[in-house]
């Protein structure tokens, strides 16, 4: 009789090691958004910040596609990046949903935040509107 009760708690074990799990990511991870993002922070940056004398200290340890994308266009750009606890100017840029397909990118390095709209109509992305900036 208590095998009988046993097999229906065995079966859910055994089937909620089948379902999937969430990945937390970005809202920025899905294309054409990451790859159009990533271009034009790294413009709009190189139009603030100069890339050989601005070292870039990240707020939080990358982790994201976005993130990863992101750092490496900096460095390819001449940033030099460095991990979380590290010298430099702080750096951190986040993409934020703001209804629909419409995204608000903030990128902050050291007091100065630059701010753009993005909008995402299908199979591409394009801009809301120019770089704000405060310091």
């Amino acid at each position: 009789m208590r095998s009988v009760r046993l097999y229906p708690w065995l079966a859910l074990l055994w089937l909620s090691g089948c379902a999937p799990v969430r990945v937390n990511g970005s809202v920025a991870d899905v294309d054409p958004l990451r790859r159009a993002v990533v271009e034009d922070v790294v413009l709009g940056m190189g139009d603030v910040f100069e890339p050989t004398t601005t070292p870039l200290v990240l707020m939080r340890p990358p982790g994201r596609s976005f993130d990863n994308a992101l750092h490496a266009a900096l460095r390819a750009k001449g940033y030099a990046v460095a991990a979380p606890g590290g010298r430099g100017t702080v750096f951190d840029c986040a993409v934020d949903s703001i209804g629909g397909t419409m995204y608000r990118v903030n990128v902050r390095v050291g007091d100065t935040t630059l701010s753009r709209l993005w909008v995402l109509d299908g199979a591409e992305a394009h801009t809301g509107g120019a770089w704000a900036r405060r310091e």
